[in-house]
């Protein structure tokens, strides 16, 4: 909290309410990514984050990167039941969804094996095994 009070005590200072709002706006974006583009929500957490912002993940807290993180799941299905692996739901392991947008993937490499995708129309990797994604972003989510 104490960023979000210097961030505001400056704005005020110098009177640029519109640079507050766009800064406020980017801050609650990069909050509303986390929560969107992570599983955290599926390893039915009932509170926010206590780390968020305050301390980096430890290396217990998130999924490995040679371990498999999700299963295939395709169309309501990815939104009705979780695609997470059930070793990352059991030992309540962080992930996130890779995320290659369209166009991209003839440059990169596709994600990793057995690995998430972030999902929806502009990602490319999300019809890659494991098919699907886990991202958060539709208004029904």
């Amino acid at each position: 909290m104490k960023r979000y009070q210097t961030i505001l005590d400056a704005i005020i200072k110098v009177d640029n309410y519109d640079q507050g709002r766009k800064t406020f706006g980017e801050m609650l974006h990069t909050i509303q990514d986390f929560y969107s583009h992570t599983n955290f929500i599926e390893l039915e957490y009932t509170s926010p984050s206590d780390v968020l912002g305050k301390r980096i993940f430890q290396e217990n807290e998130y999924a490995p990167i040679n371990m498999r993180t999700c299963i295939s799941c395709t169309g309501q299905q990815c939104q009705i039941n979780t695609n997470l692996d059930e070793n990352i739901q059991k030992n309540k392991l962080l992930t996130s969804g890779y995320f290659i947008p369209i166009g991209f993937n003839l440059f990169k490499k596709s994600k990793p094996k057995g690995k998430c995708s972030h999902g929806g129309s502009f990602d490319s990797s999300q019809n890659d095994e494991p098919i699907g994604g886990i991202n958060k972003d539709k208004l029904n989510s």
